[in-house]
């Protein structure tokens, strides 16, 4: 399996299966209530040593909510950071190095829902 595939999956099923939350990858469903999370992949660079390689991304997991005020978004968000940072993911056909947020974001978009979540960086290296 690729890199990408696999680093994909690995977080989406850890999301899905510890989480209580609906979790959806790259895009949700049309029409479905908030509050849900949303993993989008953002970018990744290859790495390579002489006999292996590994991969270094970046992806946007956040809560989105339909609230008034973006207080319940961050607390949701802050159980799924929970469950992210620093977290032992099994990564298939690679072992995974490190998983840490980079940055936060917090934003209403165009139907005024609350998008709260982070950047975070995902290491991992082929076995």
């Amino acid at each position: 399996m690729n890199n990408l595939l696999a680093m994909g999956k690995a977080l989406y099923n850890h999301l899905d299966t510890n989480s209580s939350m609906p979790i959806y990858y790259q895009k949700a469903k049309q029409n479905i209530k908030p509050p849900f999370c949303v993993i989008t992949f953002i970018s990744a660079t290859d790495d390579y040593t002489f006999n292996s390689s590994g991969m270094n991304a970046d992806y946007m997991i956040k809560v989105v909510s339909d609230k008034l005020f973006p207080d319940t978004a961050i607390e949701d968000y802050g159980a799924i950071h929970t469950l992210l940072q620093d977290a032992s993911i099994a990564v298939e056909d690679n072992v995974l190095l490190r998983i840490r947020r980079e940055s936060l974001i917090q934003f209403q978009d165009s139907q005024d829902f609350w998008n709260v979540g982070g950047i975070y960086n995902l290491d991992i290296w082929k076995i």
